[in-house]
């Protein structure tokens, strides 16, 4: 054996023995995971026990009799109160619109059986999707105020569906971003939202034209750089005395360069033909819940780190199999069957799953944190453990602009449209 031999014996043998060492902390959390579900288990049959007796108890009440009398009330002020429910049912409580009628037909049962003379005109499940999109037009109008206050825009396209996709208008207060902690849709407000079938730079400048002229401009636009977009914002900032910054969204970066990175990479495309026929076999088998998500072609890339993370839960389950034959059931051995090639690929999926779980730290760290001086040195030393220079010149180059507008400016900047 010649040292070359060696080295790569040497490569090999500590190579796996990280994968043991990993195989046996993860077998650790799957059999705490495990334990936590048993626990949930029988506390849910304990809940549901319980509400089996206090329904029983429910209904061998007896109705009470009562000499209370059905006192007159305003049929308006009914209806306002109807609409005001059945809206709040659908928003804050997360209830479909064809629940809600079943939801006060059994209001209406318990009045019955508790002997109020008191009943509600259920409406139809149409009628509160009517009552619903008018409240969203009466917000979505009301939106449109001055805003004195400095103001960050976000503007984004749907997905396309057919020959429609929604253009929409997103308003943050500067203020509400904070040093620690990532944007929630409480601290959005929807300014302007359009279904569209055709779009281009003066459209875009256009409807950003009218919504600024009423609710002034702001320091920033973030968008994910599409040529309509980036036209339009390019013709309206053009026109403006004093520019505000054009940040282009890191995700929608990183899914640029990863896409540039692994378009043409044979072993990538092998590893995402092998995942497709594999999710093809189990289909429909009782590996079904072992299957991948489901990818999108235009999100293909901005996807692979929840690619790599079902890769990674998957070898997992593949180190928690025993290796003797006697030992396995016959569901293990079908995973073998199925998933065994993974193994063939340990190479390349080491490196790719390495190069994932840096981005994805990367936009965990600026996501939940503003650019500043502290999270930019941060973003810089996960950068430098990324081996591929094209992938990492591009990122510190980026940050470093987006650090550079942040210094300038008089707060904080967002370096994300995720929220949209």
């Amino acid at each position: 054996m010649n040292c070359y031999e060696r080295k790569a014996f040497n490569r090999k043998s500590q190579s796996q023995q990280n994968w043991k060492t990993k195989a046996m902390l993860r077998r650790y959390e799957l059999e705490k995971a495990k334990s936590r579900i048993k626990e949930l288990i029988e506390s849910r049959d304990m809940w549901k026990e319980q509400c089996r007796i206090a329904q029983e108890k429910l209904n061998n009440m007896s109705q009470p009799e009562t000499n209370i009398q059905a006192q007159t009330v305003n049929e308006q002020q009914i209806q306002h109160i109807m609409i005001c429910l059945c809206i709040n049912l659908v928003i804050n409580c997360s209830v479909s619109f064809r629940s809600v009628p079943k939801i006060l037909t059994l209001i209406n049962d318990l009045f019955k059986k508790m002997g109020f003379h008191f009943q509600f005109m259920i409406p139809h499940f149409t009628t509160v999707i009517n009552w619903t999109l008018r409240m969203g037009k009466h917000l979505l109008k009301s939106a449109l105020v001055p805003c004195q206050k400095p103001w960050i825009c976000i503007i984004d396209h749907t997905i396309q569906i057919g020959t429609k996709k929604a253009f929409v208008v997103l308003k943050i207060l500067q203020e509400n971003i904070q040093n620690h902690g990532s944007l929630t849709l409480k601290n959005v407000e929807v300014l302007y939202l359009q279904v569209q079938e055709k779009s281009n730079g003066v459209i875009i400048e256009t409807i950003l034209k009218n919504v600024f002229n009423v609710v002034g401009y702001p320091i920033q636009i973030v968008m994910d750089g599409g040529s309509d977009l980036n036209k339009g914002v390019n013709l309206i900032a053009s026109k403006m005395a004093f520019p505000f910054h054009i940040t282009y969204d890191l995700t929608h970066f990183i899914a640029s360069l990863l896409k540039k990175k692994y378009t043409s990479f044979q072993k990538f495309n092998e590893l995402m033909s092998l995942i497709a026929n594999s999710k093809n076999k189990i289909r429909q088998t009782i590996l079904a819940y072992l299957m991948p998500n489901k990818e999108r072609s235009k999100s293909r890339f901005l996807n692979l780190p929840s690619s790599a993370k079902w890769l990674e839960n998957i070898l997992t389950l593949l180190d928690s199999i025993p290796e003797e034959t006697q030992q396995q059931t016959i569901e293990e051995k079908k995973i073998l069957e199925h998933f065994e090639w993974l193994l063939d690929e340990s190479d390349f999926i080491e490196d790719f799953l390495l190069e994932m779980q840096i981005i994805s730290e990367l936009q965990t760290l600026l996501k939940n944190t503003t650019l500043n001086e502290v999270s930019y040195q941060k973003a810089l030393k996960i950068l430098n453990k990324m081996d591929d220079p094209d992938l990492r010149i591009p990122l510190q180059e980026h940050l470093k602009s987006a650090f550079e507008k942040a210094q300038n400016s008089s707060g904080f900047l967002l370096l994300f449209s995720d929220i949209i």
